[in-house]
């Protein structure tokens, strides 16, 4: 794997003023813009979280087709987050109601492993998130391009 920065797409380099043109790729492939299909093994949490993210990127120019494996796995990622929780909720209940020492031994433990592996799935949700935009500091890192009668400011500059 790769160290240091990952590479900056080619029309962000533009928006921000990228001096050097030798960095510009103006052969860069643009992905056709528009909504993926949704997976249908995405599990019930994940198919609610796509669809309450998808209609966002949309409006915001930020979503293509060629993103449909990197969305479904952020929102798959998030829809195991959220049925972990569920199940360490349940699982302190059943600790409280533990009826011997070594009853409640075991929930603890099993409550261990699943807030790691929800911390896993957090940093796993956080990284894609970032990658796609979802958080505030990610999206500060974005200029969208003004539309107008000539275009976009990115098409004028390619042109």
């Amino acid at each position: 794997m790769a160290k240091g920065r990952p590479p900056k797409p080619t029309k962000l380099k533009i928006l921000h003023g990228e001096k050097n043109k030798d960095r510009i790729n103006r052969e860069e492939p643009q992905p056709r813009l528009g909504i993926p299909s949704c997976p249908s093994h995405l599990n019930t949490p994940a198919r609610a979280e796509w669809k309450r993210i998808v209609p966002e990127l949309d409006r915001c120019g930020l979503l293509t087709h060629a993103d449909r494996s990197v969305l479904a796995a952020y929102c798959q990622a998030y829809g195991e987050w959220v049925e972990v929780a569920r199940m360490i909720k349940k699982d302190r209940m059943e600790m409280r109601k533990a009826e011997t020492p070594d009853d409640a031994t075991t929930r603890m433990k099993n409550i261990l492993g699943l807030v790691r592996l929800q911390r896993d799935l957090m940093s796993s949700v956080e990284k894609m998130g970032t990658q796609m935009g979802l958080s505030p500091a990610a999206r500060t890192k974005i200029s969208l391009p003004e539309v107008g009668e000539q275009g976009s400011k990115f098409e004028q500059l390619l042109d």
